[in-house]
């Protein structure tokens, strides 16, 4: 679930993080500015996409949370009516849940795009 997505997605870019600290030293070791440069863009980079994801992966959590919780009462609805309430809540939750998805996805496509972008210029400037 959201919770997953929130964990990996935190890993990654804490690897991705270390790395290119590791990358700063080495340039700033060797004087290599233009190197170095890149590295720091490329930690405010991944800083940033963590930042920016963090309240979008709060939204499919908790949107996935009351799906499963108006499912929930749909299935303990004691008239036909509150199942059809609760059941309709549900869809709307997940549409919710699928619109935050869909934001996350082209956030995604952004950070994946300014990172090819980034990476490409230092391997030029290793």
């Amino acid at each position: 679930g959201g919770f997953g997505i929130r964990n990996f997605l935190t890993l990654f870019l804490s690897i991705e993080v270390s790395q290119a600290m590791v990358q700063l030293q080495a340039a700033t070791a060797v004087g290599n500015h233009k190197r170095a440069d890149i590295a720091k863009e490329q930690i405010a980079l991944y800083e940033e996409q963590l930042e920016k994801s963090n309240p979008v992966l709060t939204a499919i959590s908790e949107a996935m949370t009351a799906e499963a919780d108006w499912l929930e009462a749909a299935t303990r609805a004691a008239t036909e009516a509150d199942k059809t309430t609760a059941t309709a809540k549900a869809e709307e939750c997940r549409q919710e849940k699928e619109s935050w998805k869909d934001q996350l996805v082209t956030m995604g496509e952004f950070y994946k795009t300014k990172t090819t972008e980034i990476r490409a210029r230092a391997a030029a400037a290793a």
